[in-house]
C-alpha cells in the first residue's frame, strides 16, 4: 500500500505529465510498437483516440489512488476487457525498455524517476 506522501507524488507527477498528455500517449505506443511490433495489430481504432483512451484511464487510476478498495473493480474490469483484445501478460513486459529517454515528461527525469522508484 502506498503512504499519503506517495500518493501525493504519483498524483502531482502525473499532473504535471497530464499537460501534455497528447505527446506522452503517442510517445508510448511509439515506443511500444517499436519494442513489439506484434502489438500493433492489437488497436482497431485511430492511435490518437486510443492514447486519449490510455491517458484517461491512467488519470482516474493515479487520482484514485487514495480510494484503491473503489477503483480495484473497475482495473479488474479494464483487465477483463483486455483479455477479450487477444492482449497476453507478455505485452505488460514494458519496464525499462519502454521508458523513451528522449520523452521531456517529468516522469522520465532522473530525479522524478528516482522518487517514484517505490511504484516498481
Amino acid at each position: 500500500m502506498l503512504s499519503a506522501g506517495q500518493i501525493t507524488l504519483v498524483q502531482s507527477t502525473f499532473a504535471s505529465i497530464a499537460l501534455a498528455s497528447d505527446q506522452v500517449a503517442a510517445t508510448f505506443y511509439e515506443r511500444l510498437f517499436e519494442l513489439d511490433p506484434s502489438t500493433r495489430a492489437l488497436f482497431h481504432k485511430p492511435i490518437p483516440e486510443q492514447g486519449y483512451k490510455l491517458m484517461q484511464m491512467i488519470g482516474a487510476a493515479v487520482m484514485g489512488l487514495d480510494r484503491f478498495d473503489e477503483l480495484a473493480p473497475a482495473i479488474q474490469d479494464l483487465g477483463r476487457r483486455h483479455i477479450g483484445y487477444g492482449v497476453k501478460p507478455v505485452h505488460f513486459d514494458f519496464d525499462e525498455r519502454g521508458a523513451d529517454q528522449r520523452q521531456p515528461a517529468p516522469c522520465y527525469r532522473p530525479d522524478a524517476r528516482r522518487r517514484l522508484s517505490f511504484i516498481s
